[in-house]
């Protein structure tokens, strides 16, 4: 999520649905960055909010914290509202792991990968039980002291 977030900084996380926007999506409480491009919602500096999810919704594994790039539908093939540059070079949908999507979810991003979550193996579409939140707000390098201590 650099430059918006780096490693050491302790992230507040909020509960989706507190304060939820107009612009959230299907009831989840998530503005996605198209949703929020066209409205003007905005957290740390670009469009639509920043998720806490559990991969594939094991919560043994750690959290992935991306943005919510847009929503796909259970069997929707969501090629056509990719931008093809996080694509890694597909061409189809058929070249994309998770498309048609398996399940309802968000398609997601880190601000500073060159890829969708989806096309990368990170997770298959974010399915919102498995989101542990939204970011709000960060503190720069307060959270070394977490890691420090956690060795």
């Amino acid at each position: 999520m650099q430059p918006h977030l780096e490693r050491g900084d302790l992230v507040f996380v909020m509960e989706e649905h507190r304060f939820s926007s107009s612009q959230a999506i299907n009831g989840t409480g998530i503005v996605t960055y198209q949703a929020g491009k066209q409205s003007g919602y905005s957290k740390f500096d670009k469009p639509g909010d920043v998720l806490i999810y559990n991969r594939f919704g094991n919560p043994n594994r750690t959290p992935v914290i991306h943005r919510a790039r847009f929503w796909v539908n259970k069997s929707e093939n969501w090629y056509s509202k990719t931008d093809h540059d996080y694509t890694e070079g597909a061409q189809s949908c058929r070249q994309l792991e998770y498309c048609p999507a398996p399940h309802s979810g968000f398609i997601t991003k880190g601000d500073h990968n060159s890829y969708y979550d989806q096309v990368g193996g990170i997770s298959s579409p974010v399915k919102p039980s498995w989101v542990k939140g939204t970011a709000e707000f960060r503190i720069p390098w307060l959270g070394e002291i977490r890691l420090l201590v956690a060795g």
